[in-house]
């Protein structure tokens, strides 16, 4: 994480491209952060009654309660409840092995798409782990706190909600 914070500048300038991504302002994680900036730009065409602002905290701390009223601000009938679990987490390889040249060379060449690809989703499978996510080194954490401080200042006025305390800004020195 660290590594791809400390690129950014040089993507910025067009150097170190990742071939994965076609979109490379995706990577500028500075702009990317920048919500209030994106929410003005919501609220300059809809109006703020036919918006809905959820906090992840919120979301990830009572997501029946969050989802309910997601489903009442839609106005949907919130009786629905599906099972909430984790479908997404942090994963890992659990060996370096090399699929896509298998793939590329041997899977392509004897099945058809549809089975290669489905070879290469029970391969991706097999090959992942469940990880519990690294913890931020608390340099990083206090380098991005200063950082992003203002913006979460600015984001707590227009959501009318204090984001500073929630998320420890008011903790930092600048």
């Amino acid at each position: 994480f660290e590594e791809a914070l400390n690129a950014e500048k040089e993507r910025k300038k067009g150097k170190l491209k990742n071939k994965h991504v076609s979109w490379p302002s995706i990577l500028f994680y500075s702009e990317v952060t920048k919500f209030t900036k994106q929410i003005d730009r919501y609220l300059k065409i809809f109006p703020k009654k036919q918006i809905k602002f959820i906090i992840f905290d919120d979301l990830k701390a009572k997501t029946p309660e969050i989802y309910k009223e997601l489903l009442e601000f839609l106005e949907v009938d919130p009786g629905f409840q599906p099972e909430f679990k984790i479908v997404h987490g942090s994963k890992k390889e659990r060996f370096k092995i090399p699929f896509k040249p298998f793939l590329k060379n041997f899977a392509t060449t004897h099945f058809s798409r549809k089975t290669t690809f489905y070879i290469a989703k029970i391969l991706k499978l097999i090959n992942t782990k469940h990880v519990k996510r690294p913890k931020l080194k608390e340099k990083t954490k206090l380098k991005l706190m200063k950082t992003h401080k203002e913006e979460v200042e600015k984001l707590s006025k227009l959501l009318n909600r204090n984001l500073v305390e929630l998320w420890g800004y008011n903790k930092i020195k600048q």
